[in-house]
């Protein structure tokens, strides 16, 4: 099932092209909107995109990703998306308003189907894109499950998994209790919130409960 989050008519050409600083969800810093991305989708057809999906928490890599996507300038947006070892189809009606933050479509998608559930619950996916690029995450309904994000650009505009990949800004492991494994297939548990826990800070008054260290 793909929810639009707003059905609001647009007019593209109001839209301002500026530096996208950041995706949602800690995903790779890419640019803005692409205006001419989304111009001339419809008339070639499905466009390739490939990148890689990583941990939220920590930014490691799990693995390549790849998507083959129709897309009209209207928000329309059709196609699947490989991702975490699920091959996702996606699929949306009518127009939608760009993401506040970013200037970029954004979709809710949830996957209920059985060959998308782990523990019984839900594939649920966040896709923010403009044409060129897409960044998003995804996850499960439920606090075992950490948030897996990832981070494509179009394979004819140079894009390959290793730029996407060396554009990830690594995080300090030192300061969760345990070292993460992220499994190459599939949404994380390990960095959920239920599972690692960041390490007490080690100020002056935690050091006088604890007797100094």
């Amino acid at each position: 099932m793909t929810r639009n989050i707003d059905r609001k008519s647009i007019d593209l050409s109001n839209i301002n092209r500026r530096r996208f600083v950041q995706g949602v969800s800690s995903t790779v810093g890419v640019s803005g909107l692409g205006v001419s991305g989304l111009g001339k989708a419809s008339a070639e057809g499905a466009r390739e995109y490939i990148g890689v999906s990583y941990d939220t928490r920590t930014h490691i890599t799990q693995r390549k990703c790849t998507a083959s996507l129709n897309y009209k300038p209207d928000g329309r947006l059709s196609g699947i998306l490989k991702i975490a070892g699920y091959n996702i189809p996606v699929g949306s009606d009518g127009r939608i308003k760009p993401n506040s933050s970013s200037d970029m479509w954004s979709y809710w998608i949830e996957k209920e189907e059985e060959k998308f559930q782990e523990d019984d619950q839900k594939l649920q996916i966040r896709l923010n894109f403009d044409g060129d690029r897409m960044v998003g995450w995804m996850t499960r309904p439920t606090p075992k499950f950490a948030k897996l994000s990832f981070s494509m650009n179009a394979v004819d505009r140079g894009a390959t998994m290793d730029k996407i990949e060396s554009a990830l800004n690594p995080k300090d492991l030192s300061k969760f209790d345990k070292n993460p494994t992220i499994p190459q297939k599939g949404i994380p548990t390990e960095t959920s919130i239920q599972n690692m826990r960041v390490k007490p800070d080690k100020s002056e008054n935690y050091l006088k409960k604890r007797g100094g260290e």
